[in-house]
C-alpha cells in the first residue's frame, strides 16, 4: 500500500486552499506460468536483467494514445478503439477455450483443482490509462487457460503434443490483440486537420491509414480522456 501523508489545518498556509493531493493506488498480478510471464517480461539470452515483454511496450505504447487522444487526435481514438476490439476478440476465444477445458475437466470423473505455482511472481501494473490494464486482464485469461491445458494434460484427457498446439494458439491469440496498434505514429494531427483534410491529415494517414468519418466527426471511444486545451500539461493519471 502507498504511504499516505496527512495534512491538518495547522499545516494550512494563509490564502491557501487546504485540499487533498492527488490519487494514488497499488495493482498487480500474481503469474504462475512461464508463458504468461514471458508476455509481461522477456529475458533476453546472455543477459541478466528481464525486458519489458508485449504487454508493457503495449502499455507504454497506449499511453501515448491515451496522451494524444486527448489532444483530439482522431487517429489515437480510432486507434484506441482497435486495440479494445482486439482485446475484446481475443478474451472472447480465450474465454470458450477456457469453457471447453472446464467442461471436459469437470466430466472427467475425478475431481481436478486447477494446478498452480506454488512459488507466484507478483508484478506491479502500473499503467496510466486503461488499455493497459485490458492488456493485463487478457495475459491473465492466458495464464489461467494455460494452466488448464496443463491440467488436460497431466491427467490424460489431451496428449503433449495437442496441449503444445493449444499453449501456442493461447499465446498467439494475446500477441496478435496486442501488437496490431503499434503503428500508430503522433504526427500532433487534430479533427480540425481531418476535417480539413491538410496536408498534415494527409501525411499522417498515409502511415496509418484512414480514421471513419463518424470518428474524424467527433465520436470517440468508450474509454478516452477528457480533451484538454492545448495549454493544459498532459498528464498520465
Amino acid at each position: 500500500m502507498t504511504d499516505v501523508m496527512t495534512t491538518t489545518e495547522e499545516d494550512q498556509q494563509p490564502g491557501v486552499l487546504l485540499r487533498p493531493g492527488a490519487l494514488a493506488g497499488d495493482v498487480s498480478v500474481d503469474i504462475h506460468t512461464l508463458q504468461a510471464f514471458m508476455l509481461v517480461k522477456v529475458l533476453p539470452a546472455g543477459q541478466t536483467k528481464p525486458t519489458p515483454g508485449i504487454l508493457l511496450n503495449f502499455a507504454g505504447h497506449m499511453m501515448k494514445l491515451w496522451n494524444a487522444s486527448s489532444r483530439d487526435d482522431p487517429f489515437a481514438d480510432w486507434y484506441m478503439e482497435e486495440a479494445q476490439s482486439s482485446i475484446m476478440s481475443a478474451s472472447k476465444r480465450i474465454r470458450e477455450t477456457q469453457e471447453r477445458m472446464d467442461s471436459a475437466i469437470r466430466n472427467c470423473g475425478m475431481n481436478v483443482d486447477l494446478p498452480y505455482a506454488k512459488i507466484t511472481v507478483k508484478i506491479p501494473m502500473t499503467f496510466g490509462a486503461p488499455y493497459g490494464f485490458m492488456g493485463a486482464r487478457l495475459v491473465m485469461a492466458c495464464d489461467k487457460a494455460i494452466r488448464s491445458v496443463l491440467s488436460e494434460r497431466h491427467i490424460g484427457l489431451i496428449s503433449t503434443s495437442d496441449a503444445d498446439k493449444d499453449i501456442e494458439g493461447i499465446i498467439a491469440t494475446v500477441k496478435q490483440a496486442l501488437k496490431g496498434q503499434f503503428k500508430y505514429r503522433h504526427k500532433g494531427v487534430t479533427r480540425e486537420d481531418a476535417k480539413q483534410k491538410n496536408a498534415k491529415f494527409n501525411e499522417a494517414a498515409e502511415i496509418m491509414g484512414f480514421p471513419p468519418e463518424d470518428i474524424i466527426n467527433g465520436r470517440r471511444p468508450e474509454f478516452s480522456p477528457r480533451i484538454r486545451k492545448e495549454s493544459d500539461p498532459l498528464s498520465e493519471l
